[in-house]
């Protein structure tokens, strides 16, 4: 491995490394249904990956979302319009349409509705709430940061064209950071500490090329990581939160540095790196069924698996029915 002064990222090595985070989502989730009441394990391995993975495969998809959106940014600036039908729509649409279903199982299914508190009743005002905007699932939250997320981008676009597009940026950055820090303090949890990870992606998608680029982005994502993990000081666990949140930082850090060295050429099967959204949307409500019916050692062995065939089915099903209004 020999270092590298810019940054590679080219769009197979991001296909493979959205693959990496989808899948420690969904072992993380596992990990944590496994050590619920329903199998009341106390493993330390569950311990473990409960409390680790899922973060890490966010903060990996928050920084892959920025960068992939200035890559496109970069090719061409899109109007409000083009925007919201190119961009924002391809990932509102999807988890409208996966609410709605999952409302109309909890309604057939009563007792995974009692697991999910709702008790089989369902009020309209209440169910349009949950599909078009707390989307029933509470691994959604991913999905609604990332609209602001991608509404703010959007907005620093435009402004760009006058401040400049690394100092709009990098103010966008800074307010990221803010934000992060703020939940963590009033919220004392550090569930949105990898926020930022998202405007560290559109950076790195800005200064790839530069001579210094490495130097960059690892100034930027440690100064970026130390300010949001200091915060982490205020929750309960002051030190585990810190080393917690900072770990996150320091991971996509790694990544991105050991792959612009030593470049992947794996071949990314078509078929995962096209359903990696949807699992993403679908395989929380999988694990929740699942549990409902399998004993652990079945749940545990084919619950990756089933998602992974539910994510493609969901996928083929929302190609049909959403691609008419999604500009491509």
């Amino acid at each position: 491995m020999t270092f590298a002064a810019s940054i590679s990222l080219p769009r197979q090595t991001c296909d493979l490394l959205k693959i990496v985070a989808a899948l420690l989502v969904i072992t993380a989730h596992m990990a944590s249904t496994a050590l619920g009441a329903k199998y009341g394990s106390d493993h330390v391995a569950f311990y473990a990956i409960a409390s680790q993975n899922g973060y890490i495969g966010v903060a990996v998809f928050f920084f892959l979302s920025g960068f992939g959106l200035m890559e496109s940014e970069q090719k061409a600036h899109l109007d409000l319009k083009s925007f919201v039908r190119r961009r924002l729509m391809k990932i509102y649409l999807p988890v409208v349409l996966v609410s709605c279903l999952w409302l109309s199982l909890l309604y057939a299914l009563p007792s995974v509705a009692e697991h999910q508190k709702w008790g089989g009743v369902f009020h309209w005002r209440t169910a349009l709430y949950e599909i078009l905007w707390n989307f029933s699932d509470p691994v959604m939250w991913y999905i609604r940061v990332l609209i602001f997320l991608y509404i703010a981008f959007f907005v620093c676009s435009v402004v760009a064209l006058r401040l400049g597009v690394k100092n709009t940026f990098m103010i966008f950055l800074g307010l990221s950071i803010c934000y992060a820090m703020n939940d963590t303090i009033l919220g004392g949890g550090i569930q949105k500490h990898s926020v930022p990870m998202f405007a560290i992606g559109a950076m790195t998608s800005l200064i790839k090329s530069d001579r210094h680029a490495i130097l960059k982005f690892g100034l930027m994502t440690v100064i970026s990581g130390f300010a949001v993990s200091a915060s982490a000081f205020i929750t309960n666990h002051p030190l585990t939160g810190f080393a917690h949140c900072f770990f996150d930082y320091l991971m996509v850090l790694f990544l991105v540095i050991a792959i612009s060295c030593k470049p992947i050429r794996w071949k990314v099967p078509v078929l995962l790196s096209a359903i990696t959204f949807d699992l993403y949307l679908v395989h929380f409500k999988v694990l929740i069924v699942e549990s409902e019916i399998m004993s652990l050692t079945v749940f545990l062995t084919l619950s990756i698996p089933i998602s992974i065939a539910i994510s493609y089915l969901f996928m083929r099903f929302r190609s049909l029915l959403l691609n008419p209004f999604i500009a491509k």
